[in-house]
């Protein structure tokens, strides 16, 4: 883990975002198996760190091809801009999210867009941002 967040590709796309000022603060590995219904439901990476300011992104790294079929990330583009979300945990039955959470009220999702990966390709979105699987 310690090589690959040091990726001069992943620093580099970080650092044109928020600075040269970088922390790995965690990392996590969501896993869902071939045919699996396993879902992440509408949220906010925020919601989980607890940093303020929010000056943060997450990367996301595809291990394996990320189709729509087969259930890549899907955003909200500039949802980032409104702020913090409230959220519920147990809400979700079969959530990759052990906790089960989701954003509270209703999500428009007609802007969102899907990123399909491929393997070895990464993301990176605000923490802020409104994102799914």
């Amino acid at each position: 883990m310690h090589s690959l967040v040091r990726h001069p590709a992943i620093l580099d796309a970080v650092e044109d975002l928020i600075g040269p000022d970088i922390l790995v603060y965690t990392s996590t590995w969501f896993i869902k198996e071939p045919e699996s219904a396993a879902i992440a439901a509408w949220h906010q990476d925020a919601t989980y760190f607890g940093l303020r300011p929010y000056v943060h992104v997450t990367a996301w790294l595809a291990l394996t091809d990320a189709t729509a079929e087969n259930g890549c990330m899907e955003f909200l583009p500039g949802s980032h801009r409104g702020g913090q979300r409230p959220h519920r945990a147990g809400v979700v039955a079969g959530s990759v999210n052990r906790a089960g959470q989701a954003i509270v009220g209703e999500v428009d999702d007609k802007p969102a867009v899907h990123a399909p990966l491929r393997a070895g390709e990464f993301s990176l979105h605000h923490t802020l941002c409104l994102h799914r699987s």
